[in-house]
């Protein structure tokens, strides 16, 4: 029989019950004395002892430990059992420990020591106490083919008969909640996502072991999410536990289970850097991780703060050793756009949760690139807007100011677009993406303002009284024919425009005496009589929708005053810009007539829902888009490159 005599050092000669014919023994001596009272160095050292000679332990029918240990070293042997059993190796392996004390006293100086709960593993299946006057080499026969017997073989019965009946202590005060919760947790999130255990060194300890020893084989399967993303990615990582095991985890996480084509390269941080600023200001980084507790006392929702005022669209998942609704909301307020749970051991013995939570981490980043790829590329274009605008205000005017707060509005919207519910857009009839691209939209309106001069229409009557406006259903006596009224486009000087004059109006004033002009509805009726250099052609017959008349000014039927997109047109077709933004214009033009937010009068369809459902406008993303060309190429004067 080969056995395996585990004892303290500088003992020489063998005890009496191994001396026998039929026994094969070998001895590994334990270093009792360390310079520590720290569990995790006791339990590293036991470990490391364990590793070294695995292969004389793997090859014993019986393993006998001699020491048993005291208050000074944790009860070294007592420990040393533990890890034994927690060991897949070793777990079969019968095991007899012996001193010089009876059970009851060994009993008594762990509980006065404050290790009670260590006694509770020799109540166990597989492990038995004996005094050394009591064990001979007979005893010690039987007993390792009794004690084989009883040891649980399937993982259901290790399961139930061990685990959990075993009481292990959490690490001492140093480690703490928080700092359990990153050592289990970046385990935990490698091992979940299939990741190869031999990257990652965890604490040694009894506790972690315990833990481990909770997954069910036949439950355990990793997540199988696919990567999804085809690009590089810069990650910026701020936590002061990140070399847990944490950065290298979520590296290779990145690489594997996100990344379908490309890097991904993490700068982890420690704590809150000010150098870190003008990177995030200039938008180096893809996506942030950052701690909600940092080791300097500066919370996570401030260092947020501070990173949503330097970068709005950044986008930023919080990692948190809370659950707890209230928290969630906090940073939610904060700006943050996602977080993830990590695992605090308490959530060791639930595989499926640890599965889901990944799985929702998994997409969590799925959402946040995806938001940042959308939304990041717009606030650097606002800006180059902003410092590039060729815009002029008016005489009293703040058009400049309008259009800034409107793209801003716009990227908000867009932002606000990925946290609407399908429950919003089907109960409440409206979607953010809609409202974000009426609201760019809206920013065509300024630019016509700012790019036209337009002199007002006024009325005279026979004595010289002038009317800006006036009542048809009110009786005035009979005014001269109108001024005339002009559009005149004015350019930036860096543009040499073909045309000026947009609209030309020429009013004719009817007067009927007996109040019924036509319609029958008031005593006036005006013909605008517009003229104008521009062509619209709706049907493209000539292969454009706009362009200059080759017959000069002519008379147009339509009242261009109020046709938005014939305005931009005539503003765009002087700026010599791309046929492509012409035709982008006439469709966009399309799809806001096509959004019941503008078109909402239709009162025969009885069905709400339906005519909402058929408003909805297919790839709103990519025509909002399409729309910023416009914006952008009318308000800087240069082409947007992406």
């Amino acid at each position: 029989m080969n056995i395996t005599l585990i004892r303290k050092q500088e003992e020489n000669s063998l005890p009496k019950y191994l001396m026998h014919d039929d026994y094969s023994t070998r001895v590994i001596e334990l270093e009792t004395e360390l310079a520590s009272d720290s569990h995790l160095d006791y339990d590293t050292r036991l470990d490391d002892m364990l590793n070294k000679n695995s292969t004389t332990l793997s090859q014993s029918d019986l393993i006998v430990i001699s020491y048993i240990g005291d208050n000074s070293d944790m009860f070294l042997g007592l420990r040393l059992i533990y890890h034994l059993r927690l060991s897949k190796d070793y777990r079969s392996k019968p095991i007899v420990l012996t001193g010089d004390t009876n059970f009851d006293q060994l009993v008594s100086d762990t509980s006065d020591s404050g290790y009670k709960e260590l006694t509770l593993i020799l109540n166990t299946a597989g492990i038995i106490y004996q005094t050394e006057n009591q064990l001979n080499c007979l005893l010690l026969h039987y007993l390792s083919k009794q004690l084989v017997l009883k040891i649980p073989v399937k993982n259901e019965d290790y399961l139930n008969q061990f685990l959990k009946k075993m009481v292990i202590r959490e690490p001492d005060e140093q480690y703490g909640r928080h700092g359990i919760a990153n050592e289990w947790g970046a385990y935990r999130m490698a091992e979940v996502a299939g990741l190869d255990l031999k990257d990652f060194k965890y604490p040694k300890t009894l506790y972690f072991k315990y833990l481990l020893g909770f997954k069910d084989e036949k439950n355990a399967t990793p997540s199988k999410l696919k990567p999804f993303f085809d690009k590089n990615l810069t990650i910026l990582y701020i936590d002061d536990n990140e070399y847990k095991g944490w950065t290298k985890c979520l590296e290779l996480i990145l690489n594997n289970k996100i990344i379908s084509n490309g890097k991904a390269t993490i700068i982890s941080r420690k704590a809150w850097d000010i150098a870190l600023e003008g990177d995030i200001e200039n938008d180096k980084f893809d996506l942030v991780f950052l701690d909600y507790y940092l080791a300097d006392h500066k919370k996570g929702d401030k260092i947020l703060s501070d990173i949503k005022k330097l970068n709005p669209v950044l986008p930023v998942i919080m990692f948190t050793a809370s659950n707890k609704a209230w928290n969630m909301d906090k940073l939610y307020e904060a700006g943050a756009d996602g977080y993830y749970v990590k695992e605090h051991p308490e959530t060791a013995k639930n595989w499926k949760f640890s599965v889901e939570n990944f799985d929702e981490f998994h997409r969590t980043i799925n959402h946040c690139l995806k938001k940042g790829k959308l939304l990041r590329p717009y606030l650097s274009k606002i800006k180059e807007i902003k410092s590039k605008i060729v815009i002029n205000d008016p005489p009293g005017e703040i058009i400049k100011e309008r259009i800034d707060e409107r793209l801003h509005m716009f990227l908000g919207l867009l932002k606000k677009s990925f946290e609407q519910t399908d429950f919003d857009q089907i109960t409440f009839f409206y979607s953010d993406t809609e409202l974000a691209y009426l609201t760019l939209w809206s920013v065509l309106n300024e630019i016509q303002q700012a790019f036209f001069e337009k002199q007002a229409v006024v009325y005279v009557d026979r004595n010289g009284n002038s009317y800006v406006e006036h009542d048809r259903r009110t009786e005035i006596p009979k005014p001269s024919l109108p001024k005339r009224h002009n559009w005149t486009l004015k350019l930036p000087s860096s543009f040499r425009p073909r045309y000026l004059k947009f609209v030309e109006y020429n009013p004719v004033f009817n007067y009927d005496s007996s109040g019924s002009v036509r319609d029958g509805y008031g005593y006036y009726d005006i013909n605008p009589n517009p003229s104008s250099i521009l062509y619209y052609d709706g049907d493209n017959r000539h292969g454009r929708y706009y362009s200059f008349n080759p017959r000069g000014v002519v008379h147009v039927k339509k009242n261009l005053e109020q046709i938005l997109h014939c305005q931009i047109a005539f503003i765009l077709l002087n700026m010599s810009c791309r046929q492509q933004l012409l035709t982008s214009l006439k469709n966009l033009n399309d799809t806001r007539n096509k959004l019941y937010l503008t078109h909402g009068d239709d009162s025969s369809l009885t069905n709400y829902g339906a005519l909402i459902r058929s408003q909805r406008v297919p790839d709103l993303d990519k025509k909002c888009k399409q729309l910023f060309d416009i914006v952008y190429f009318l308000t800087s004067g240069v082409e947007c490159v992406w």
